[in-house]
């Protein structure tokens, strides 16, 4: 189970998984470039539009878009990788 909302966890051990799912997440995008990783933060922990990344990195709109793109990608494979190996026995 993962608790990602405001509601109480339904288990004793969901924080537990919400701290491994944490860490999932920090090692799949430690394997990014660091251009790619910075895209993604500034996207999402930072809560920044493409366009004001892109200007920050000195490229275009689209070329941050592609990068964007190619790291939520890869992250989504680690994740899907760290989700595997929770399921099997």
């Amino acid at each position: 189970m993962i608790w990602l909302g405001n509601e109480l966890p339904e288990r004793a051990d969901a924080a537990l998984d919400r701290k491994e799912l944490g860490r999932a997440l920090d090692d799949a995008l430690m394997v990014l470039s660091p251009r790619w990783r910075r895209m993604v933060v500034e996207r999402f922990f930072d809560d920044r539009d493409l366009g004001y990344a892109a200007k920050r990195m000195g490229v275009t709109r689209e070329k941050a878009r592609q990068w964007h793109a190619k790291a939520l990608r890869r992250v989504r494979e680690r994740r899907g990788a760290w989700l595997m190996a929770q399921v099997r026995p």
